[in-house]
This record gives C-alpha cells, sequence and structure tokens, in this order.
C-alpha cells in the first residue's frame, strides 16, 4: 500500500502466526466434517508457475476445508 519492500522472512513470520492462529479453527472445523452425515471429498488441479499442484477439499453441507 505505501510501497514499502516486505522481506521474505516477514512475510514467512506472517503467515506462520496466521497458521498457529487458526489452529483452534481448523480443529473445529474437522470434528464438525468427521461428525457430518455426508461429506464429499475432492480434488483439483492447479497451475502454479507452470507446474501441476493438487488442491484437496472436504466438504459438508455447512462447512468445507481446503
Amino acid at each position: 500500500m505505501l510501497a514499502t519492500p516486505v522481506s521474505t522472512g516477514a512475510i514467512c513470520a506472517m503467515v506462520a502466526e496466521a497458521s498457529k492462529s487458526l489452529e483452534p479453527f481448523i480443529e473445529t472445523l474437522r470434528e464438525g466434517l468427521s461428525r457430518a452425515k455426508v461429506v464429499h471429498f475432492d480434488e483439483t488441479g492447479a497451475r502454479v508457475r507452470g507446474k501441476l499442484w493438487w488442491v484437496h477439499g472436504a466438504s459438508s453441507e455447512l462447512l468445507t476445508l481446503y
């Protein structure tokens, strides 16, 4: 926003902090999916820099985890 450069290390630290903060939510989401009557599992391809990567997902009527 202010055209200030951000180091790769700073971005990695931000992602790690956000990931840790989301752990309780992800665990609640997994528990909800494990209790759902029907869960759909899927994988879809996504290209990143010309290389194919797989995105896996699990979803119920109300919940989705990628």
